[in-house]
């Protein structure tokens, strides 16, 4: 799991990078939408895994309520990528 989690945050990262760059590239406004998501969605997964962890204790059962957003994300990020090559 430590090898799907690593590929998919720098996929994540990577789709994110490169939308921004197309955004400040080609001023294309409706990447803007997109790339707030994915960065409130980030920033909220890094927020919440490192309260737990440093409240609770590591455990994938309290940050498991972050995946359907961040797979959301993902997608959104993957389709505009694709869709503004």
């Amino acid at each position: 799991m430590i090898a799907y989690s690593i590929l998919a945050y720098t996929a994540f990262l990577a789709l994110f990078i490169r939308l921004a760059f197309l955004l400040g590239k080609r001023k294309k406004q409706e990447l803007l939408p997109v790339l707030l998501f994915a960065g409130l969605t980030l920033m909220g997964m890094i927020c919440n895994v490192g309260l737990v962890s440093a409240t609770i204790f590591c455990q994938t059962r309290y940050t498991i309520y972050n995946m359907p957003l961040f797979y959301m994300a993902g997608a959104l990020l993957l389709y505009f990528n694709v869709r503004t090559r």
